[in-house]
């Protein structure tokens, strides 16, 4: 199953963490380690794929269309972009 063989892949960068300089790694990848340590429901990712139009890139739930916004795409990937504010 894709989910899994992806999360299992992440999971493997664990141990070598502890290796790395902590400073450098976030300048250069963002919050990414702490998106590898974080804890994923496998269950509730299947769930939502279900409910994701890849062509529109939205969740469908019956008739209503949702999508992040600017400003939760900006926190979840830690990158600020003030181009789009008036």
């Amino acid at each position: 199953m894709l989910v899994d063989c992806q999360i299992n892949e992440l999971e493997k960068l664990l141990p070598i963490m502890g290796y790395v300089d902590e400073t450098l790694f976030k300048r250069r990848y963002r919050r990414i380690a702490q998106l590898i340590r974080l804890s994923v429901q496998v269950m509730v990712v299947k769930a939502l794929l279900n409910l994701w139009d890849p062509n529109y890139r939205f969740f469908t739930f019956g008739n209503i269309n949702m999508t992040p916004t600017l400003e939760e795409y900006e926190r979840i990937l830690d990158f600020s972009n003030n181009s789009h504010k008036i």
